[in-house]
């Protein structure tokens, strides 16, 4: 069980933003429709890619084992 509640919450926001991605990409959420159909592909892609990237992130920081600060020698 998570104790640290930054991780639980990095893991979340990461849930959400590729979830937010992939319904951009595949049309489900319409971003306005004045806009370039380009645009919400990029604009899906690149928030697909950040919540990888925030997942992978908070994923490295509970995995990495607390490191000592440099004045405790």
């Amino acid at each position: 069980m998570m104790r640290n509640p930054g991780i639980v919450i990095g893991y979340l926001l990461g849930g959400a933003l590729v979830v937010a991605g992939i319904l951009i990409l595949t049309g489900l959420f319409k971003l306005r429709a004045a806009w370039d159909p380009l645009f919400a592909t990029m604009f899906g892609i690149v928030t697909l890619l950040f919540g990888i990237y925030r997942i992978v992130l908070t994923d490295t920081k509970r995995r990495r084992p607390r490191q000592e600060s440099v004045g405790d020698v």
